[in-house]
């Protein structure tokens, strides 16, 4: 397995923690003149699961084949560029919401870890029983790893 990847600008965002999530947000939102932020945890979910509340993006079954997972591929460890796994898309359009690297949520974690952040979404390091939609995760604020990004939510107004 080859561990020194080259470096792929289609790759998502990955290895950022989550005050860097939010100054990212908060730069962006002054670049384009409309508010950005981070997801809230019912947010993701419902984007990612419809109102059907199905269990994945693309449906109530898994198959290793549909979202960028640790058992996706047994030839190919590490990243993936943004939509390389064309069937992980939630019934409204959202892409890569079971595999890729999990987002950093707005809100609070587990409360009985008392300040961390909700992490949502699977990853390229999980196995598929941590890539369902409504698999919730919480992490120190200060954590950032390969396994962790972002995805933002653009607000309807501008300012």
């Amino acid at each position: 397995m080859n561990t020194k990847l080259p470096w792929d600008a289609n790759w998502p965002v990955f290895g950022i923690a989550w005050p860097d999530a939010l100054a990212y947000a908060a730069w962006r939102s002054v670049r384009d003149g409309r508010v950005y932020r981070l997801l809230h945890e019912e947010e993701y979910e419902k984007s990612s699961r419809g109102v059907d509340g199905r269990t994945f993006s693309f449906g109530n079954r898994y198959e290793p084949g549909f979202s960028h997972t640790a058992v996706s591929d047994s030839a190919y460890f590490g990243p993936r560029p943004v939509g390389t796994f064309l069937a992980d898309e939630s019934p409204y359009g959202v892409r890569d919401t079971n595999g890729g690297v999990s987002s950093w949520g707005f809100n609070h974690g587990y409360e009985q870890f008392r300040g961390s952040r909700s992490t949502r979404g699977g990853s390229w390091t999980f196995g598929f029983a941590r890539c369902t939609s409504a698999a919730r995760g919480g992490s120190m604020p200060t954590k950032f790893g390969e396994h962790l990004g972002m995805r933002l939510a653009a607000c309807p107004i501008a300012f």
